[in-house]
């Protein structure tokens, strides 16, 4: 947690203070899968998307998310390796993890809303033995584990 950039190197040490993320004493954030499943939305999608079932934890309070992931190819990198990509995308509240900070304006309004949307990108490296040949697309379901 403690690598947080938002850019502004202000706004990092705010966010990384007790009022949101207490990273001095919950250093980790962490996501243990539970389950996937294939997505009925996107069936239009060039490849098939899937929902991650999972427990993430912040602060050491655990909820359930499911992340929507989509699988974007397998190829050769620059260094002679072979990756595949990843998306996953999910919306959480920040309230259910405890962060409850914000910053009161005229009226009933706040400053801060309280949906916190993920978005992921993921580039998984396979071990030379692992590797399949990168001139194939190999479905999700077809990929050797990473």
């Amino acid at each position: 947690m403690g690598s947080i950039d938002t850019r502004s190197a202000e706004r990092d040490e705010h966010v990384r203070s007790a009022d949101f993320l207490d990273v001095r004493r919950h250093p980790v954030m962490s996501f243990t899968g539970t389950g996937v499943e294939r997505a009925k939305i996107g069936r239009r999608a060039r490849t098939p998307r899937y929902h991650l079932h999972g427990d993430l934890t912040i602060k050491n309070v655990t909820r359930p998310v499911r992340l929507l992931t989509e699988f974007h190819g397998v190829g050769p990198d620059p260094w002679g390796g072979v990756r595949a990509g990843f998306t996953a995308t999910a919306s959480i509240s920040r309230r259910d993890f405890g962060i409850e900070f914000n910053i009161p304006l005229q009226g009933d309004r706040v400053m801060l809303g309280d949906e916190i949307a993920i978005a992921l990108e993921i580039q998984a490296v396979f071990a030379a033995a692992e590797a399949p040949r990168p001139d194939t697309d190999a479905p999700l379901d077809h990929c050797p584990p990473a």
